[in-house]
C-alpha cells in the first residue's frame, strides 16, 4: 500500500493505466515530486491536497475533468502540469498558489480562462484569486508584457 511509503520523496508512475489516485497517498507527507502523466485518471482526490511538501505535480494526459478546490492548500506547489485533460474550469483556490510553472494546453477551458492563461501565469492566478471577478464586470488588470 502506498500509504506505507512515508519517506517517499519522488514518485513517477507515468504510462501505467492508473485510473484512480488512492486517498492513502496523503500519508506520503514527505512527497515533493509526483508524476502521474499518461494514465487514465478521471478524478483528483482531495486527499492529494494534504501533501504539505509537494513542489511539483504532473497530471498531463489523463481524463481529469476538474481539480479539487482544496488544491489551494498545496502552499509549496511551484509546478503544476495539467495539459491534455478534460478541464473546463479551474478552482478559485488555485489563485492562492505561487506557481512558477502552469501548463493547461489542450483542455476545453472556457474562453475567459484561456484568455488569461495566454497572458501568463500571474494574470490567470490573479483572476482566479479575485473572488469578486464576475463575467461582464469591468476589471482593471495590470499585465507585465515582459512576462509574455
Amino acid at each position: 500500500e502506498i500509504g506505507n511509503l512515508r519517506e517517499l520523496i519522488r514518485l513517477s508512475l507515468l504510462t501505467n493505466r492508473i485510473r484512480r489516485i488512492p486517498d492513502e497517498i496523503s500519508k506520503c507527507s514527505l512527497l515533493h515530486y509526483l508524476v502521474l502523466r499518461e494514465n487514465e485518471i478521471s478524478q483528483v482526490p482531495s486527499a492529494l491536497c494534504n501533501l504539505p511538501c509537494l513542489v511539483a505535480l504532473t497530471l498531463t494526459t489523463n481524463r481529469i475533468e476538474r481539480l479539487p478546490e482544496e488544491i489551494g492548500k498545496l502552499r509549496d506547489l511551484k509546478s503544476l502540469h495539467c495539459d491534455s485533460n478534460l478541464l473546463k474550469d479551474l478552482p478559485k483556490s488555485l489563485g492562492k498558489l505561487s506557481l512558477n510553472k502552469l501548463t493547461l494546453d489542450n483542455n476545453p477551458l472556457d474562453d475567459t480562462l484561456m484568455g488569461f492563461y495566454y497572458l501568463g501565469i500571474n494574470p490567470l492566478l490573479s483572476y482566479l484569486n479575485d473572488s469578486s471577478a464576475l463575467p461582464n464586470q469591468h476589471h482593471q488588470w495590470e499585465i507585465n508584457f515582459q512576462d509574455l
